[in-house]
């Protein structure tokens, strides 16, 4: 396997170790890495869907370093050290000691957010073998997302367009989450938190939900590459999704302009 192309997440938190150059080699032999607290910031652990939540509302241009494990319902958001002081009022927290360690990946976007999908399968060989093979998985909803599906011709009134690319960069500006296109059905999907199938109630749209499935492409492939079903709007950092309302919003927009046009 090729050396992995660093980046300076992935340099920070190997310098949280004695040995950084052994963290690097156990990243890219494809294995977690023991990373010690104590040295550049404590591990703070909580349940995971409540930091999905708290994700959400702090936004992707605020939120700091959070490494989650789903299937355990767990989070881990790394801060300074020297905070325990300030999270010790706080319930349902659990601020680890120096020298705690934590098994932990790279901060590697791309990689990140593989996983992040795969934690949703007992088996990720096969999401594997069927992304590398078909460019499409099955996925199963409402544990980590649910998935919005929206007739692409309400996407397009929403647009004011119908051409592809204009169409992508409309939804990744009015949704600023992860959006699969499914041309030959033509349909979107956009990926919301899981919650959001117990409440959706948005005419001409369906939420997907627990015990439904979703064909998801490989993540990062694009319309470019001419794949069926590609990412209209790619999931930018793991566990990043749509805001339920604005999803909402954009299905009422495309659906008032479908309307005016008779």
């Amino acid at each position: 396997m090729p050396p992995r192309t660093r980046n300076p997440g992935s340099e920070w938190l190997a310098l949280s170790a004695p040995d950084p150059a052994e963290i690097h080699r156990e990243w890219d032999a494809d294995q977690l890495a023991h990373l010690p607290s104590g040295r550049l910031w404590l591990a703070v652990e909580t349940d995971f869907l409540r930091s999905v939540d708290a994700m959400q509302r702090i936004g992707p241009d605020r939120l700091g370093p959070v490494l989650v494990y789903p299937s355990a319902d767990l989070a881990w958001w790394l801060v300074p050290c020297g905070a325990e002081e300030a999270l010790a009022d706080l319930g349902r927290l659990t601020v680890h000691p120096a020298g705690w360690m934590l098994r932990c990946p790279p901060a590697e976007r791309r990689l990140a957010v593989d996983r992040w999908f795969l934690s949703t399968v007992p088996d990720r060989s096969r999401v594997r073998e069927e992304w590398e093979k078909h460019a499409i998985a099955l996925l199963p909803c409402g544990a980590l997302f649910a998935a919005v599906r929206i007739p692409s011709f309400l996407g397009q009134a929403a647009a004011g367009t119908d051409e592809q690319a204009a169409v992508d960069r409309y939804l990744a500006e009015a949704l600023m989450g992860p959006v699969i296109c499914d041309r030959h059905a033509g349909q979107y999907y956009a990926l919301v938190p899981a919650s959001t199938a117990r409440r959706w109630g948005v005419p001409g749209s369906v939420c997907l939900g627990v015990g439904q499935d979703l064909g998801a492409p490989r993540p990062g492939l694009l319309f470019e590459e001419g794949a069926r079903v590609y990412w209209s709007v790619p999931m930018g950092s793991a566990g990043e999704l749509c805001s339920p309302g604005a999803v909402a919003q954009m299905v009422m927009a495309g659906r008032s302009m479908v309307v005016a046009r008779g």
